[in-house]
């Protein structure tokens, strides 16, 4: 006598499926952490700007939150310290040519800084007039990118912690033979298998296999959703231990039918 199987299809399916989704978020959280939503914030000034091109956010202009470009620039600022600082803007407007300021504009990666400064015939004369930061809407902005990123690490962990156990599932091993039960590494011998707790199958599916071992009294769950031939190895242990199976017998009417149904009609019946 010899039985061995492994866990239950619907077992594996469940578990697969939560960690392909939980993969399928990790995947989607990094696109959007690291890329799309970089991008579409820098968008938002290219829109506003009327850019041809996506620009490049100005790497002194890595601000996550308004007050940091408050401390930094501000009203009086030479033009010559915003050109040391910033280098030459990525774009100028001067909406009235007989203005006395233009608009100086910079593009960071999750907002757009407008300085007008005074108009002058030397470049580096003059002194910052107003200060304007422009923040991204607010699905683009540090916040939210940030969240994606977190939500991306707690999915790829996760994930990971799913494939593990996966495997992990898809490795389970029971075997009855002459020596008795082995699940996974655990191994009964016949002689200690003592009682079969059935208390839960009806309401749970599982039952409990009570058995000494190192003097102690323990119990091993068997569970008809994580063991395949869950029926043949509860009777191949009821038959060898004399337990009363407590899985009911299928009534042989639904297997096979009934046999007066089944017999032909006599053709010489009347009509």
């Amino acid at each position: 006598m010899r039985i061995e199987t492994g866990t239950t299809n619907e077992r594996l399916a469940r578990c697969g499926i939560m960690t392909l989704a939980l993969g399928v978020f990790a995947v989607w959280f990094t696109i959007d952490g690291w890329w799309v939503y970089p991008r579409k914030a820098v968008e938002a000034s290219q829109a506003f700007l009327k850019l041809k091109q996506t620009p490049e956010p100005h790497p002194k202009l890595a601000y996550n939150y308004p007050k940091e470009v408050e401390a930094r620039f501000e009203k009086g600022m030479t033009k010559a310290d915003v050109l040391a600082e910033l280098g030459k803007p990525l774009m100028i407007e001067s909406p009235d040519p007989n203005a006395k300021v233009e608009h100086w504009h910079y593009v960071g990666q999750y907002g757009r800084l407008d300085l007008g400064v005074e108009r002058t015939a030397d470049p580096n004369v003059g002194t910052v007039a107003t200060v304007n930061w422009e923040e991204t809407p607010a699905d683009y902005r540090h916040e939210s990118v940030r969240q994606q990123k977190i939500f991306a690490v707690i999915c790829s962990v996760l994930a990971l912690a799913g494939l593990i156990w996966s495997i992990k599932i898809w490795r389970t091993r029971v075997v009855v033979d002459e020596t008795g039960l082995t699940y996974n590494r655990l191994a009964i011998p016949w002689d200690a298998m003592t009682a079969l707790d059935a208390k839960d199958y009806h309401a749970k599916g599982w039952l409990a296999l009570i058995h000494t071992s190192g003097g102690s009294e323990r119990s091993l769950r068997l569970d008809s959703f994580k063991i395949d031939a869950f029926d043949d190895v509860v009777d191949a242990i009821c038959q060898r231990k004399g337990f009363v199976n407590p899985i009911p017998i299928d009534d042989l009417d639904d297997e096979q039918g009934d046999p007066e149904a089944e017999e032909p009609a006599d053709d010489h019946e009347a009509v």
